[in-house]
């Protein structure tokens, strides 16, 4: 994975990200590490490009061939950093979050970055509320079954 960052004139952090050396995204974030997570009462953690993202989104590089066609639902998508690879590798994408900015800067960055074909949207799920919530039927109006192929968690898990 190869990584520039800049600001755009909005204040957010621009990552341009190249992974299996060929899938190049631009990704949009708040902040990387630099501050704090928490800004007065606004919790930034899910507006950030958390590391794992890389480890999820250079296997889904590395497993392009066997991906095409396939539906991804990101949990606790944050920026939507690996929602943005699979939708650059023209995946369709359900990146779902409880933080409502979140979800808009992930809407952002899919939009971006998807294939032209690939079908992407947000969705908010809040951990704890089960599968359920988020629902089949939710699932099925935007990807026409209610089966996503493959579920990606890559920010940092909560426990408590």
């Amino acid at each position: 994975m190869t990584n520039e960052t800049d600001d755009d004139d909005d204040g957010l952090e621009i990552c341009r990200e190249t992974y299996g050396g060929d899938v190049a995204v631009r990704v949009a974030c708040v902040t990387s590490f630099r501050g704090t997570l928490l800004d007065g009462e606004v919790d930034r953690t899910g507006l950030m490009q958390w590391p794992a993202r890389v480890a999820v989104s250079e296997w889904l590089c590395a497993a392009r061939s066997t991906l095409k066609g396939k539906r991804l639902v990101e949990l606790g998508c944050g920026a939507g950093g690996c929602g943005a690879v699979a939708a650059a590798l023209g995946l369709d994408v359900l990146a779902t979050d409880a933080s409502p900015a979140a979800l808009a800067l992930a809407a952002r960055n899919l939009a971006a970055n998807a294939a032209p074909g690939a079908r992407y949207d947000v969705a908010r799920h809040v951990w704890g509320d089960g599968w359920g919530a988020l629902g089949r039927v939710e699932i099925n109006r935007r990807f026409g079954t209610s089966r996503p192929n493959f579920l990606a968690r890559s920010n940092r898990s909560r426990f408590g």
